[in-house]
């Protein structure tokens, strides 16, 4: 599957999660995916300062992007995934971030508490 398909799926998953995640807020079951700052996502596989047991999504998002076959068509999806900072220049953007590590972590939905985001399982 070539990045612009999973981008696509992404947004198609995000847009159903969103109109049940209306319906339940339930914010128990949280990973740290990314902390965001002036435009600046981070993933949370690179921060230092944070628990393991926060940044086992992240983690594995890292995985999926060191596993992905550069000559696939997928450089693009592994350099956003390989990337520990990303500066994202509008609001779509941050929306595909999330989407796509809704979409490859299988998760529920994503919390977002000030600068850090979280996905839900």
């Amino acid at each position: 599957m070539d990045y612009k398909e999973i981008i696509k799926l992404s947004l198609d998953d995000f847009d159903n999660k969103y109109l049940d995640h209306k319906k339940h807020k339930d914010y128990k079951n949280k990973d740290l995916i990314a902390i965001v700052n002036d435009g600046i996502w981070q993933w949370a596989w690179s921060l230092t300062d944070k628990p393991d047991n926060l940044l086992k999504l992240s983690k594995k998002l890292l995985l999926y992007g060191l596993d992905l076959d550069y000559k696939k068509d997928n450089q693009e999806l592994k350099k956003i995934l390989l990337t520990s900072h990303i500066k994202y220049s509008s609001y779509t953007q941050f929306e595909i971030f999330i989407a796509i590590s809704i979409f490859l972590t299988k998760s529920s939905w994503y919390y977002q508490d000030e600068d850090h985001v979280y996905i839900l399982s």
